[in-house]
């Protein structure tokens, strides 16, 4: 997990070995909270470099995963429980969700609701801290003592059964009328069970049924008759198979000792410990080989071998479930299975040591499996959407990983998976295993690479056309788990940041307010039209006419002016909207925050200026083809007089667009000098000021530009540039436009273009954005891939595109 972190972020993940390296002090945002400083780390870098680093001024924690509590420690140490209290930041797995994960009751009944198989329970609870109902598989007992209730008086004692971390040492004296009350004190969902039926004295309770009869009516049931019986603790303090013990079919008094044994042995906890009877998963027999290599033989499993499958799944960024990793372990059948005392080995090979050589099945089970784990993490985001943050245990508490362990059955001659528990943060050690071990022999010795990765790829990946990416086993199992690292640490940098956003767009940009509101960014929002929709949506709302954009410079010191009578100080100054860059560059120079400089932005609007400052990029870089190689011929008409120069400089067909123009909006195919002297005066004429379209840049003026026609496929290339480094790059493949209109008819992201093709489209993006000076922000670069050559064919603008919409 930490390389792989530093592989998606360098220098971002920081392992804390001491209680000294870091520090926590009253949250700046959150009255009553900390937040949490580092002063020294072991941080990772990409390529694995690892480094000891000490930080002055101290860097603030955005993202916590404590495995430094006694649960995970197997008791060694326990200094992150309060570390964790009360905390400002992101967090995964905070312990009270750690409790609710490792909770077999919990999930089992969660399990239920979404048609995971699990064995037949019977659970016998010591507090009813979450409410399970009954149903066919599971049936819940609460544990209780009989006790006596004094009364003022002459009326005689009644009596009640009490849970038993409220349990009283009193001397019982049965009484048959007590049982009415004893039934309005219960749980309807659930029997009351008393952990004994002989009292003190000597007399007898008849009050509730004795743990002895509720395990003698569930092992006689008829689906559990002739079943061994498994009795196990449920807690977070219990793994690896402590306290797990299997017993004949039957043996009543077996069974009932082990539950008495596991009472006294955790009698003095916090109470929160549930003590489970179930059925023991008969795991699938061994088949005979065939059709398959001679060596399976020498391998394959026998009789006495069972196997636990241990499926890892992890949250993306996006909040959607995805299996990232399934390995087995085998033992012993009369064993409990766990981490420890296993080799992990792939799901597909296990297998086939059993004998399950038709592919298709081992496929199909391998996609069950993946299911059922994606659908229980998919019903735990939902449960834990509705707990507040105190059972969160904080404002930033989730969980973004768990491990399913999985025993496989057959039953009717399929074979069945069957959830047994539930693992929270620290259950990806096995995957972590198994993917050093297929990179450690990929990277050293003569084995077949495509044969490890396609144990290693995920289903989605199955039936792929793609290549096989084989460099990226290493971190695979947590790979989206890192993704939502960086994506929740993201959303915590900006909650509470003040932004400033110039125009609030069309319908189009309605998602982004309600987005930013749940991220807590404060938006202060310049918007022309009074009655906006986003109006009320906002921290902010600022009515400012902007449409004339020839008086920017005035439009920015009034922005400013308003600010400061407001008394507000912004973090950061963006826009959305096309004609707003300018303008918003602006802004960022006056108020000082972070951007992309007024000529650069100026420059990306004008298609004129764009294509001739790409032009003279003839600079010869080693590593970078020549810039200009990126633009087409083209020509500023200002007026009718320009038209026959121009015809001279562009070839035919040729395209004529509005300068400032967006969206395709005035966009004209000419064949001959005629085409273009009516388009000019048809468009001229026409759209004049931003009341004829407010989007295609007459806010500036209605000058136009013709072009050379370039043919191909065309795409946009949304690029993120941060102090002029390339950060990301998505590109989406627009399909053909409806002639002769010039507006896409589909978008398809992402993109289906060979890999070397989209390494042009990005290279020359990124390449575009530089030469005009664009060093800070989000762009949209629209190219087109001519038969030559990847060619700029519209304007480096900030990215308006709802970029989100087309991920989902």
């Amino acid at each position: 997990m930490l390389l792989e972190c530093g592989q998606q972020v360098s220098d971002s993940m920081h392992l804390i070995f001491s209680p000294s390296w870091v520090s926590k002090e009253p949250s700046k945002d959150h009255p009553g909270l900390y937040s949490v400083y580092v002063h020294k780390a072991i941080t990772f870098h990409k390529g694995g470099a690892t480094y000891i680093d000490e930080f002055l001024p101290a860097r603030r924690v955005t993202y916590l995963v404590n495995f430094f509590t006694g649960a995970i420690t197997h008791g060694l140490t326990d200094w992150g429980s309060n570390m964790e209290l009360n905390l400002d930041c992101q967090m995964s797995s905070s312990q009270p969700l750690c409790d609710m994960i490792h909770d077999k009751l919990w999930t089992r009944h969660l399990m239920s609701k979404v048609g995971v198989a699990v064995p037949e329970t019977l659970a016998f609870k010591i507090e009813d801290k979450r409410k399970e109902p009954n149903s066919d598989a599971i049936r819940v007992c609460m544990l209780g003592k009989c006790v006596k209730t004094k009364k003022s008086g002459e009326q005689p004692p009644t009596f009640e059964v009490q849970h038993r971390d409220k349990c009283q040492e009193q001397e019982c004296s049965c009484r048959i009328e007590a049982q009415a009350n004893i039934a309005a004190k219960t749980n309807a969902d659930n029997t009351c069970v008393c952990i004994r039926k002989r009292i003190e004295n000597g007399s007898v309770c008849e009050h509730g049924i004795s743990m002895e009869q509720e395990i003698a009516k569930f092992i006689n049931k008829p689906s559990v008759t002739g079943k061994k019986i498994v009795v196990k603790p449920s807690s977070s303090e219990s793994y690896g198979g402590i306290g797990v013990t299997i017993h004949k079919a039957g043996n009543l008094k077996s069974i009932t000792n082990a539950v008495e044994n596991l009472l006294e042995k955790i009698d003095g906890n916090d109470g929160g410990e549930t003590i489970l009877v179930e059925t023991f998963v008969q795991p699938i027999s061994p088949r005979p080989i065939i059709s398959e290599r001679q060596s399976v033989e020498l391998w394959k499993a026998n009789e006495s071998v069972s196997f636990r499958a241990r499926s890892t799944i992890c949250r993306d960024f996006d909040g959607k479930p995805i299996t990232t990793s399934i390995n087995c372990g085998l033992l012993s059948k009369d064993s409990p299975v766990n981490g420890d005392n296993t080799v992990p080995q792939g799901l597909d090979s296990t297998l086939l040591a059993y004998g399950v050589t038709d592919l298709t099945v081992r496929r199909a089970v391998d996609r069950d499996i993946r299911k059922k784990g994606e659908d229980l993490m998919r019903i735990i985001i939902e449960e834990e959407h509705k707990l507040d943050k105190e059972q969160r245990g904080g404002i930033g508490g989730y969980t973004d990983v768990i491990g399913v362990d999985f025993f496989l059955t057959d039953e009717d001659g399929e074979i069945v998976p069957v959830a047994i528990g539930v693992k929270s943060h620290d259950c990806t050690i096995n995957g972590q295993i198994i993917d050093f071990m297929y990179h450690l022999a990929q990277q050293c010795t003569p084995i077949n690479a495509q044969s490890i990765y396609q144990v290693c790829r995920s289903e989605t990946e199955y039936d792929s056309a793609t290549p096989l990416k084989q460099d990226s086993i290493l971190g695979r199992s947590v790979r989206p788990w890192v993704r939502s690292m960086i994506q929740r640490s993201q959303d915590h940098v900006l909650d509470g940041k003040y932004i400033l956003i110039i125009g609030a767009g069309g319908l189009g940009k309605a998602y982004m307010w309600p987005a930013a509101a749940a991220m807590g960014v404060q938006v202060i929002l310049i918007e022309s039209n009074p009655n906006h929709i986003a109006k009320d949506q906002v921290y902010e709302f600022i009515n400012l006419d902007v449409e004339d954009h020839t008086r920017d410079q005035h439009h920015a010191l009034e922005i400013v002016k308003i600010l400061r009578i407001k008394n507000i100080t912004v973090d950061g100054c963006v826009t959305f909207w096309d004609d707003c860059g300018p303008l918003a560059a602006l802004c960022a120079e006056h108020l000082k925050t972070k951007g992309t400089s007024y000529a650069s932005a100026s420059i990306a609007k004008t298609n004129s200026y764009m294509h001739a400052t790409i032009r003279r990029g003839n600079a010869r870089i080693p590593h970078w083809p020549v810039a200009n190689l990126y633009t087409a011929a083209s020509c500023l008409i200002s007026s009718e007089a320009d038209i026959d120069n121009a015809c001279k400089i562009v070839k035919f067909p040729a395209i004529m667009k509005l300068e400032y123009s967006c969206s395709a909006i005035g966009v004209t195919m000419c064949k001959t000098t005629d085409d273009v002297r009516n388009t000019y005066t048809a468009i001229t004429s026409s759209l004049r000021t931003t009341d004829d379209c407010g989007r295609s840049g007459l806010g500036f003026n209605n000058t136009m530009l013709l072009m050379d026609y370039l043919d191909g496929s065309e795409h946009d290339i949304d690029v993120v540039v941060f102090d002029r480094k390339l950060v990301a790059a998505f590109i989406s493949d627009n399909g053909p436009t409806n002639y002769p209109a010039y507006i896409e008819t589909i978008t398809l992201l992402p993109s289906s273009m060979p890999a070397d093709k989209q390494v042009q489209l990005v290279t020359a993006a990124y390449q575009c954005c530089s030469e005009i000076g664009l060093s800070n922000g989000v762009f949209n670069v629209e190219m087109k891939m001519t038969p030559h050559r990847t060619q700029t064919a519209r304007n480096q603008r900030p990215d308006d595109r709802p970029l989100q919409t087309s991920l989902d």
